[in-house]
């Protein structure tokens, strides 16, 4: 009992409180301490921090929380690349299909561009998948990489390269 009631003080302390009803706005926290009062607002701290409801919450946009708009930009490319890879292999070879054309689309690419997408990704097929074990990320940095070295490309799809 002592060591959690030091974990909580320790929480506290560390863990900036505002005072305001809004202190902290989203997380299982704030869903279970609603009263206007440091005692509700503390609470919803420790429980944010101990459940780490806050943090998830803005990642996958639950609890009450919004999605971030960063996450939700650059992870409708990863779940696409997951869940289609095979799929996504077979029409960059052949420069054309509808997982390439809907993979760009999650890679912010207007209409427009797709034919120009598919054909950068079909001539940098090899880079994109440079060994049989190429795992959906990497395939996906490596689509990123090469649409951002074609000049026809460069610029016209919304999405983060890291």
């Amino acid at each position: 009992m002592k060591k959690i009631c030091l974990l909580l003080a320790v929480l506290v302390m560390t863990q900036p409180v505002c005072f305001a009803d809004n202190s902290v706005g989203c997380g299982l926290g704030s869903m279970i301490f609603k009263k206007r009062s440091l005692v509700s607002a503390t609470s919803r701290v420790i429980t944010n921090q101990v459940f780490l409801t806050q943090y998830l919450g803005t990642t996958t946009g639950t609890s009450g929380c919004t999605q971030h708009s960063i996450v939700q930009t650059e992870m409708a490319p990863v779940y696409y690349a997951e869940a289609n890879i095979e799929n996504l292999k077979v029409d960059i070879a052949i420069g054309e299909g509808q997982y390439i054309d809907a993979f760009a689309t999650t890679l912010g690419c207007d209409a427009a561009i797709i034919p120009t997408v598919r054909r950068v990704t079909q001539e940098n097929y090899s880079d994109i998948f440079r060994t049989s074990r190429t795992s959906p990320y990497e395939m996906l940095n490596n689509v990123k990489r090469s649409l951002n070295n074609s000049e026809q490309t460069r610029g016209k799809c919304k999405f983060v390269l890291i």
